[in-house]
């Protein structure tokens, strides 16, 4: 294991035997008689779900690794992004000695899961004045000689930018040697900014976050990708749970998988609605700012309306959106679930308009 790794590895991962199963001591067998993992001779359902899943499918491995543009042994599967950031807590930090850098604002699960961990969290400010702009120098500046990881989203929820390739390299250079850069690529499909998961291993201390959540529309079946240096995923899979995709699941992402180009259709589609519908909310008088988005949600400021209660009017309308105070923000839908909420804005902004 390359030296900087070990020192910025907690010393009880670094030394743990990780969990696992009979089956992976050799190549199986025709006919194999599995009496290892004490599961039922019998499946409940179809002839498959009484035996576990593979630890690690090799199957959805080489899918992902050609799509990624990655080699197989950078690509780590888990139950969503959440569970790669999970994982990287626990390999990482250390409760109490350890800290992690966000963005603020950002995705509010990186601080969750340090907090979990125990490992306590840096913020670093994106100004609106600025346009939420990532700047290296400060992000630099925020670190303790106990920064363990560092946690940029591109594009960013909720703010919607795309962080580019340059700063995150500077971002990486600065902290070689020290800590761990986690790049949440979960949107990378909205937006034109090159995705650095090819680069992710090469550039040593850079992880990046993939997902089937968000563009493949696969949120129900919680895939996720963290694509880093095989070292770094060696131990990754040492800390998390045995097991992580059910069989279904694995089948249904490959099944997926093999539809690239009506994912990319369906991207398109968003895309289009997502500038449609900037326009049409820039145009009500109840929203005061849309911002600029690479993903497939827009962030908005409000005029004469918190945006707790402008969310809980919406709801009352059969319209759910996110207030993140002092923003509101929207995914963008199919046409008329778009058009659904700008006829639902219009009749609160007419209601605050009465009074």
């Amino acid at each position: 294991m390359k030296p900087w790794l070990e020192r910025v590895v907690r010393p009880a991962v670094l030394g743990m035997k990780p969990y696992g199963s009979a089956r992976s001591l050799g190549a199986p067998v025709e006919e194999e008689i599995l009496l290892d993992a004490n599961e039922s001779p019998w499946s409940g359902l179809d002839g498959s779900l009484n035996r576990y899943p593979e630890p690690k499918s090799e199957k959805l491995v080489a899918a992902l690794s050609s799509l990624y543009a990655c080699a197989p042994e950078n690509i780590f599967l888990g139950r969503g992004s959440d569970e790669a950031i999970d994982c990287l807590l626990r390999c990482f930090c250390e409760s109490v000695q350890s800290t992690v850098l966000t963005l603020a604002p950002s995705y509010g699960v990186y601080d969750i899961a340090a907090e979990i961990q125990g490992a306590g969290v840096l913020k670093v400010t994106l100004e609106e004045s600025e346009g939420f702009e990532v700047v290296v120098e400060r992000v630099v500046a925020a670190a303790k000689d106990d920064t363990r990881l560092v946690f940029l989203c591109s594009p960013n929820n909720p703010t919607g930018g795309s962080i580019s390739v340059e700063t995150v390299r500077a971002v990486c250079a600065a902290f070689a040697g020290r800590a761990v850069v986690v790049l949440d690529e979960a949107y990378g499909e909205f937006s034109d900014t090159p995705s650095l998961g090819p680069e992710a291993g090469t550039i040593e201390n850079l992880v990046v976050l993939r997902t089937l959540s968000k563009a493949w529309g696969l949120a129900g079946l919680r895939v996720g990708v963290c694509i880093a240096g095989p070292e770094i995923v060696e131990l990754m899979d040492r800390v998390r749970a045995p097991y992580p995709l059910a069989r279904p699941v694995l089948a249904l992402a490959l099944e997926a998988l093999e539809k690239r180009g009506e994912m990319e259709q369906r991207v398109t589609l968003i895309r289009a609605e997502r500038e449609r519908l900037s326009a049409l909310l820039a145009g009500l008088d109840l929203v005061e700012i849309v911002y600029a988005s690479d993903a497939n949600f827009l962030l908005l400021r409000l005029r004469e309306l918190e945006v707790v209660d402008a969310a809980a009017r919406l709801r009352s309308e059969g319209v759910v959106v996110r207030a993140k105070s002092p923003y509101l923000r929207v995914s963008v839908g199919a046409q008329i679930e778009n058009d659904r909420l700008i006829a639902a804005f219009k009749k609160v902004g007419e209601a605050v308009c009465a009074k």
